[in-house]
């Protein structure tokens, strides 16, 4: 009687053991499965987010080879547009430009930013070292930095000699249309592909407006 006791609690002992062994073997094969499901994401992410600082450098490398065609392509909302044309101004600062990609990050709203440092002309103070010159101004359209802007049209560069540079930091947008990223054209990323243009044309507005 009492072995046959002791053999049903052997028998239950094994049981239980054998139970849980099983849902120790579940448990671990779900948090692998859970891991790499988190790889698998962590993977597509890294990667997703490499495409978009690719299409960073390929807009850049466009800018650089004055590329319009190109440059339309990679701008959000702009794939069917007119191709961009590129001014004389636009010209000079492409031919000045350097760029350092940087990081990229994805947000909720499933844009992402990808930093930059853009190395252009620095307008602003080109315009300030030519006042100070008087070089070819006018007074004719208000004030001096407006003359200065309106010049840039057909600017000769030849006889300035070594202009001023400044790094500019931007973190450029890109947003997915048709399943591709395509970079969206802010102020920021503006003013560092022309040099300081989007800056010196806000500071010829104030001087303007404090004219009248």
């Amino acid at each position: 009687m009492k072995r046959k006791k002791q053999e049903r609690r052997t028998r239950g002992v094994i049981l239980t053991i054998v139970l849980l062994l099983i849902l120790f073997i579940f448990v671990v094969a779900g948090l692998l499965n859970k891991r790499a499901e988190k790889e698998r994401e962590e993977a597509y992410e890294q990667k997703t987010l490499e495409e978009a600082q690719g299409v960073c450098e390929e807009f850049l490398n466009a800018y650089q080879d004055k590329d319009g065609e190109m440059l339309t392509r990679l701008l959000w909302n702009q794939g069917y547009g007119e191709p961009v044309e590129f001014s004389e101004y636009m010209k000079i600062a492409a031919d000045h430009l350097s760029y350092e990609i940087g990081k990229a990050k994805k947000h909720k709203d499933g844009s992402c930013w990808v930093s930059v440092e853009i190395t252009n002309l620095d307008l602003p103070a080109i315009a300030e070292l030519e006042i100070e010159k008087k070089t070819h101004l006018k007074s004719d359209s208000g004030t001096a930095l407006n003359d200065f802007l309106h010049l840039l049209s057909d600017w000769d560069t030849k006889n300035l000699g070594e202009m001023p540079m400044k790094t500019y930091k931007a973190d450029i947008l890109l947003k997915e249309e048709n399943l591709q990223w395509r970079i969206e054209m802010t102020d920021e990323l503006s003013d560092a592909l022309l040099g300081g243009y989007v800056e010196l044309y806000s500071e010829v507005v104030k001087e303007l407006e404090g004219a009248q």
